[in-house]
């Protein structure tokens, strides 16, 4: 495939026929706005299952054969800031996620999951690293919490 103007925008519109909202080209992430509310978007399910995963392990360019990819649609998004996360702590450099669009393309969306997910890191590793394996039975609990869903101003509630 020769990548030009052409060909990314046909490959997109294709992907997105199939409701798969996001495409890679190399480290840059590419996504169209499906416009109607997805269940379980970024939930706490979907950003461990990308967790610590490199590009191309998961969906969007990882063919699953017999395996329900709509809890995948937007993990990717889950991924590349946990390894801008983790890139930025391992490297002990600065990290920059660049969120670009026209009105209504979910950008505020999408600002709010990389936020929910760096919150929940920097929460479960400040516990971690305070209690580490000394915490008892509640301690373990309020750390399956925080790291489960960490209940802040951008997710105010969370299941127990």
């Amino acid at each position: 495939m020769h990548l030009n103007e052409g060909t990314l925008l046909n490959n997109c519109r294709q992907r997105y026929s199939k409701e798969q909202i996001y495409t890679y080209v190399a480290n840059i992430l590419i996504s169209i706005n499906p416009y109607e509310e997805i269940e379980g978007l970024y939930s706490i399910d979907t950003i461990n299952k990308y967790r610590g995963k490199s590009l191309g392990q998961m969906p969007p360019h990882v063919n699953f054969k017999n395996i329900d990819l709509s809890n995948h649609r937007h993990g990717v998004v889950l991924m590349s800031t946990d390894k801008a996360y983790r890139d930025m702590r391992r490297n002990k450099e600065s990290q920059s996620i660049i969120v670009s669009g026209e009105s209504g393309a979910g950008k505020t969306e999408t600002q709010k999951a990389i936020l929910r997910l760096i919150s929940i890191e920097v929460l479960y590793r400040y516990l971690c690293e305070n209690w580490g394996s000394t915490a008892g039975p509640i301690q373990q609990r309020i750390l399956e919490i925080a790291y489960g869903s960490c209940p802040s101003m951008i997710t105010p509630s969370y299941e127990v």
